[in-house]
């Protein structure tokens, strides 16, 4: 017997996934695949633990494991019955070819939940006016406190977004303090599809610097896993029917498609800004605590520099306010009519 698992162990270890020639074949034309073959043929990865004699299959969503001489077989977690043994025989490794089936089964039934968690459109939309009460943010040279400002372009985005016929919140409508772990878990508790933080910029060591510029959570920054599993958490907070690995498989795919939306609305905010005639800079990955603790697509945007004077005369005026409101709402649109589109491609 130890011979014949060292002798596994080996040809699976040199063998490896990669087979080239392969003909399409139907799952009825087969009862059974080699090992390599069925990685090739399923896009998936394996190793071999000797000491348990299991054979792992897995990919970012799966984890399959097999024991030669069993008919079973676990997909995170889950037993299915293969009818047929996997086999070794002459230094090869034979998969059934129910397996097939069964992960097709399972592939199709991730696409079911995700899309069930996924939203299918952006319906809720957080602002929140950074600063606030006791906090006045940035204070320019002349006087003109950012929380101020914050707050009135956010009242006028809000008011855009209205006509829309989103639902729009703002972390606070007042000059108060709100802490940056409240206006995160605002956002959680309206289950909100985007969140959107408004915010004027400073710099005391050159009054030059000036610009529109959006911020994004960068993995430089993002305890990945960490922000993975409290998708998951926030997902299923009163589920308990489903494994922990398949609600952690969930809250990372939700997760990545976060992330995508989160990199398309920074560029269609600055792209919108652009066409609206203001000066910007760039997107950048920031570690704002609103960035990193959001499970939402989330984005920082500064509007302006305090201690720049040209910019400065601007944001004291309501006509460039209503135009910072309106080079928001515009990447918010585009945003929404690119996650349309996707939904009607699935």
């Amino acid at each position: 017997m130890k011979v014949k698992l060292l002798l596994i162990s080996l040809s699976l270890l040199l063998g490896g996934c990669a087979s080239v020639g392969l003909r399409p074949i139907r799952i009825e034309e087969i009862s059974r695949i080699e090992l390599k073959d069925f990685c090739k043929r399923n896009n998936l990865e394996y190793t071999y633990q000797p000491f348990y004699e299991n054979i792992i299959l897995y990919d970012d969503s799966f984890k399959i494991e097999l024991k030669p001489g069993l008919s079973y077989v676990s997909i995170n977690g889950f037993v299915e019955n293969l009818h047929q043994e996997v086999s070794y025989e002459k230094g090869k490794v034979f998969i059934p070819g129910s397996l097939e089936g069964i992960l097709v089964r399972f592939r199709r039934r991730r696409i079911k939940d995700l899309s069930s968690f996924i939203p299918q459109e952006i319906k809720r939309i957080v602002i929140d006016p950074g600063h606030g009460g006791r906090d006045p943010g940035a204070i320019s040279p002349w006087g003109l406190k950012e929380k101020d400002v914050n707050l009135k372009i956010a009242k006028y985005l809000y008011s855009l977004l209205r006509k829309e016929g989103f639902q729009v919140y703002l972390t606070r409508n007042g000059d108060y303090f709100v802490s940056l772990k409240g206006r995160v878990n605002f956002a959680k508790k309206r289950k909100a599809d985007l969140f959107i933080s408004v915010h004027t910029n400073a710099n005391p060591y050159s009054s030059r610097l000036r610009g529109f510029e959006v911020y994004y959570g960068s993995l430089k920054f993002l305890d990945t896993q960490s922000k993975i599993l409290a998708t998951a958490e926030e997902l299923y907070k009163n589920n308990n029917t489903l494994p922990v690995s398949r609600k952690n498989i969930l809250g990372k795919m939700v997760y990545q498609e976060n992330r995508r939306r989160t990199r398309y609305l920074a560029s269609a905010i600055l792209d919108s800004a652009e066409k609206l005639g203001l000066f910007t800079n760039k997107i950048l990955g920031a570690p704002f605590y609103v960035l990193k603790y959001n499970i939402c697509p989330a984005v920082l945007v500064e509007v302006g520099y305090l201690t720049n004077r040209y910019e400065e005369r601007l944001l004291r005026t309501s006509l460039y306010q209503k135009q910072l409101a309106l080079a928001i709402f515009g990447g918010i649109l585009r945003l929404k009519n690119y996650t349309q589109k996707t939904i009607a491609e699935r």
